[in-house]
């Protein structure tokens, strides 16, 4: 079943992702004034602080992509741009690899934004990398998606 489902174009994808990001910005913007209000910290957040900060936020962000892939297998900017996500064999998503996927993502991602942190402003361009892939994969589908088992083909 998953060979007759295509792959949106990249294109679309990457529209998607772009939506994406203002979305999780918001979801990010929403969580953060609840931890810094329930702790009752102030910027910038205190070293033992800030490491719960940020597991919480990847928590956070994490359960909410977790849960939309686990449920029809679309976000809102998904379901706008008409595609999902998948297992390789086009069935829906277990809790697991929903899981796995979110958590490769930020692998994929994580040593260019390093990268760029500590100053290599080339760094930042790496982090094209792992959504070029779709450019040469048979599928063309992403890296992270590649390695989780997963695919995004066309919503009908």
């Amino acid at each position: 079943m998953a060979e007759t489902m295509p792959a949106p174009r990249l294109r679309r994808r990457l529209a998607s992702l772009l939506y994406e990001g203002i979305l999780l910005f918001g979801v990010y913007f929403i969580a953060a004034y609840l931890f810094l209000a329930l702790t009752q910290s102030k910027h910038p957040i205190p070293a033992p602080m800030r490491q719960l900060f940020q597991l919480y936020i990847f928590a956070v962000l994490g359960a909410y992509l977790v849960w939309c892939w686990r449920h029809g297998g679309q976000t809102l900017p998904m379901k706008t741009w008409k595609m999902r996500v998948t297992s390789a064999t086009g069935t829906a998503l277990p809790l697991g690899r929903a899981w796995w996927r979110y958590t490769l993502i930020w692998l994929c991602m994580t040593p260019a934004l390093a990268l760029y942190a500590l100053g290599a402003k080339w760094g930042l361009a790496l982090t094209v990398l792992p959504l070029a892939w779709a450019m040469v994969d048979r599928e063309a589908q992403f890296l992270y998606d590649r390695l989780a088992g997963t695919r995004i083909v066309q919503a009908s």
